[in-house]
C-alpha cells in the first residue's frame, strides 16, 4: 500500500494507548472527571503498583478520571478548558509498573544504550556475584507475593536482581543528551527513542526469522499481518515473541494480560515512520541510510 494513501500514523496511535491518555477524549475526560468510569491499576504512588499479597497479582480498581490521572502522575497537568494539555500529559504519564510515556522501561533503554542499571552484589550458590538490578516482565507475578519487591531471577539465561517495578535506580549514559530521568520526559527525546526502538525491534525480528529459515514478508503474509501491527506487537512483548507468533506459535501476553495478537490487529494498516536498517552510525547514534517502510 503506498505510503501517501495511509491516514493513520503508528506512533501517535501507539502513544495514546501506551500512555493511557488519548488526545481525542478531552471532552469525555472533562465530563467524567469525578465519575467512577475507569478501571485501572491501583498504586501507592505513580510508578509503584499495589499487589495482592497472596498472589502478587496487580490490583485493579474502579476510579474517577481525576483519580486515574493522579495514578499516572499527571493530574496537575489536566486543564478542563484546554484540550492541548493532553499532549504533555502523554509523555509524562507513568504507569503502576514505572513505565513512562511510550511505556519505556529500564530494559528498553538499556538496549538503546541510554540507561545503565544499578549493579548489586548478591549471594548465589555460596558466593557473591554482581548482577544488574532492573525490572523484567518475564518474572511471574507470583514472585511478588507476600510483599516481596526484589529477588534473584534468571531471565533469558542471565541472572538479574529483578524488581517488581521499574525503579530507575541506575544511571543515564548521556546518549542523545539524556543524563537524567527528567530528561526522558522530553517529547523530542521520546520520539527519538521510540524510532530507535522500532528499528532495533525490526532488525531483531528479521534476524530471528532468518535463523528459522523465514523472511519477514512471507511470515507476514502467512499470518495475515502487516508491518505496523507486528512493530506494535514487538513494542508490547518484544521481537522474539513476535517471531514465535509469526512462525505459528501462540500469542504472548504482557503483564496486564494484553495479547500480542490484539496489538497486531489493533495497529494494522498504520503509517510506519522512517527506520534505519543499515549504514554507518553517525555521530548522533542514528544510521545514515534511511528508508520508509509501509
Amino acid at each position: 500500500m503506498p505510503f501517501d494513501r495511509l491516514s493513520k500514523p503508528l506512533l501517535p496511535a501507539l502513544l495514546a494507548v501506551e500512555s493511557g491518555v488519548d488526545l481525542r477524549r478531552h471532552a469525555w475526560y472533562r465530563s467524567n472527571l469525578h465519575e467512577p468510569v475507569l478501571r485501572s491499576m491501583a498504586v501507592e504512588r505513580p510508578g509503584r503498583c499495589r499487589r495482592d499479597p497472596r498472589t502478587g497479582a496487580l490490583i485493579i480498581e474502579q476510579m474517577t478520571v481525576q483519580q486515574y490521572f493522579a495514578s499516572l502522575g499527571v493530574a496537575d497537568l489536566f486543564d478542563p478548558r484546554d484540550p492541548g494539555c493532553l499532549a504533555s500529559m502523554q509523555y509524562r504519564s507513568v504507569n503502576a509498573l514505572g513505565f513512562f510515556g511510550y511505556q519505556f522501561g529500564e530494559a528498553a533503554l538499556v538496549s538503546l544504550g541510554v540507561y545503565r542499571p544499578r549493579r548489586v552484589r548478591v549471594d548465589h550458590q555460596g558466593r557473591g556475584i554482581d548482577v544488574d538490578c532492573l525490572y523484567s516482565g518475564a518474572v511471574p507475578a507470583s514472585c511478588w507475593a507476600a510483599g516481596r519487591r526484589a529477588g534473584l531471577q534468571r531471565v533469558e539465561g542471565q541472572l538479574i536482581w529483578a524488581t517488581d517495578v521499574n525503579t530507575w535506580a541506575g544511571t543515564f549514559t548521556g546518549r542523545h543528551g539524556i543524563w537524567t530521568y527528567e530528561d526522558c520526559m522530553s517529547p523530542a527525546s521520546q520520539e527519538l527513542l521510540v524510532r530507535q526502538l522500532l528499528e532495533r525491534n525490526l532488525c531483531a525480528l528479521e534476524e530471528v526469522l532468518a535463523a528459522a529459515g523465514a523472511t519477514l514478508d512471507e511470515s507476514l503474509r502467512r499470518r495475515g499481518a502487516d508491518l505496523s501491527g507486528v512493530l506494535a506487537g514487538a513494542h508490547l512483548c518484544g521481537p522474539a515473541a513476535v517471531a514465535e507468533y509469526l512462525l505459528g506459535g501462540v500469542a504472548a501476553r504482557d503483564e496486564l494480560g494484553t495479547t500480542l495478537e490484539e496489538y497486531v490487529a489493533r495497529f494494522a494498516e498504520h503509517e510506519v515512520p522512517p527506520v534505519h536498517l543499515r549504514g554507518r552510525t553517525s555521530g548522533d547514534g542514528l544510521l545514515d541510510d534511511e528508508r520508509w517502510v509501509v
